[in-house]
């Protein structure tokens, strides 16, 4: 489907369920906002024992981390299973403490992974402002020079970033191949995901910089009810219709599909 198509058929799915999708998400942006603000306020009356705040601090981080991941693979067993019956018990299975561990373990690894590239793709220009910046603070650098160098790292800093952006989206299908399989392990999914991408990675990445406007307008906070939803959900149509490309044995969701479920 072009990106276009996804975008209607993802209105569609959340047409009469922008309610209930929103309020699932703004748990989970409520559940992170709690346990990041709690270490502060831990902080800010045990400071006096660090003996007994310290062991709390460690705890609610960890709580957190696994309250991160529950609620991050559940927003995502929520739009993939778009049936109504499903959905919810599809998204609080995540919950269970021995499929959170699970995907506590995945999201870690994804992180450990994003952040390996991201100091790749952005240290070259990073270190050349950096030298430029300082050589210039030292005095030991004419003007034309420090320009030059700064130019090209911030030139070789932007190239990075736009080609970093699309070569992340090689790890797009994590999420959705755990809520598909959840008994599959992680470097499996990994290795799917990445095999899977190989002819898709531009074409995520516009669809994300589709919504550039909306995530502007959703400054008025108000729209983001309405905008994070239906992102989300296009995210999931548009991981669903890759992922139906490769499976044999599932049928491509498609609108004629998406009308006979809903009637």
């Amino acid at each position: 489907m072009k990106i276009s198509q996804i975008k209607k058929l993802s209105r569609k799915i959340i047409k009469g369920n922008v309610k209930s999708s929103s309020a699932f998400l703004w748990v989970f942006a409520g559940g992170i906002l709690l346990f990041s603000a709690l270490p502060f306020f831990v902080d800010l009356f045990l400071s006096f024992n660090p003996v007994i705040s310290l062991p709390i601090l460690l705890a609610i981080l960890f709580l957190g981390i696994t309250l991160f991941s529950a609620l991050a693979t559940g927003s995502k067993a929520w739009f993939w299973f778009y049936n109504k019956k499903r959905r919810a018990v599809k998204a609080f299975y995540w919950f269970r403490p021995s499929k959170n561990i699970k995907s506590t373990g995945l999201y870690f690894s994804l992180f450990l992974k994003k952040l390996m590239w991201i100091m790749a793709f952005t240290s070259p220009g990073a270190v050349l402002i950096f030298l430029s910046v300082f050589t210039a603070m030292d005095g030991g650098v004419e003007f034309n020079l420090f320009a030059s160098w700064l130019a090209g790292g911030i030139i070789l800093l932007f190239t990075g970033l736009c080609f970093l952006y699309i070569f992340l989206q090689r790890y797009f299908l994590v999420p959705y191949i755990k809520v598909k399989n959840p008994s599959m392990k992680n470097k499996e999914i990994f290795f799917k995901s990445k095999e899977y991408m190989n002819n898709h990675l531009k074409k995520v990445a516009l669809l994300k910089l589709s919504f550039a406007p909306w995530i502007l307008l959703s400054v008025a906070l108000l729209p983001l009810l309405y905008v994070w939803p239906y992102y989300s959900q296009s995210c999931a149509v548009m991981a669903k219709e890759i992922l139906d490309k490769k499976s044999e044995t599932e049928k491509p969701l498609d609108e004629l599909e998406l009308e006979k479920s809903e009637g």
